[in-house]
């Protein structure tokens, strides 16, 4: 079962779920570079890391000052009552079953802490370090989209794998080396 982490007070259409933590270590080198107004990471310090906290409200809920600033550019003000809600659980390692009305950014609730979680952890060959599971082939293209909106600037290596196309291209993708694979 899953204790409640929000009951949607105020909003009724967010309700959330959560359920366990994950001890996550930190890696001391980080993996690329941002491009979206933001200094190269290995060379930002606490000071600028505090400013950019301070200003922007995706970073105070424990999104990178990077990403953060990303979203600032895109035109994200502040998070929706789901974000609020999701992002700090999933920061901390809790699993979540969330539910919301449409248009409500339930995409960027699971896609930021999952980009800011691959902004901290140093890269493996061994294969994907994400598997996102989507209903229909729409939902799995569009969230792939949005993961190369939100995380432009990084490395990160998406693929899409659909039912009903050539699966050779899909493997050759997933050998050549992806972070995140959305299927259906």
């Amino acid at each position: 079962s899953y204790p409640a982490l929000c009951d949607g007070t105020g909003d009724s259409y967010v309700t959330c779920r959560a359920s366990g933590a994950s001890e996550r270590a930190p890696h001391s080198a980080p993996w690329w570079d941002w491009h979206c107004e933001w200094p190269d990471r290995r060379h930002h310090d606490d000071e600028t890391r505090a400013m950019s906290t301070h200003d922007n409200e995706f970073a105070q809920l424990g999104i990178e000052p990077g990403l953060a600033a990303c979203l600032a550019d895109l035109g994200y003000e502040a998070p929706t009552p789901i974000q609020q809600r999701a992002i700090p659980a999933m920061i901390e390692g809790h699993d979540l079953l969330c539910q919301a009305a449409t248009g409500t950014g339930k995409t960027a609730a699971f896609a930021l802490p999952i980009l800011n979680r691959l902004f901290n952890e140093a890269p493996v060959k061994s294969g994907p370090r994400v598997l996102i599971l989507a209903p229909t082939r729409e939902l799995a293209i569009q969230i792939n989209e949005s993961f190369g909106t939100y995380g432009r600037g990084m490395r990160i290596r998406t693929v899409v794998l659909l039912g009903g196309v050539s699966i050779r291209p899909q493997i050759d993708q997933i050998r050549r080396g992806v972070d995140v694979v959305i299927a259906t």
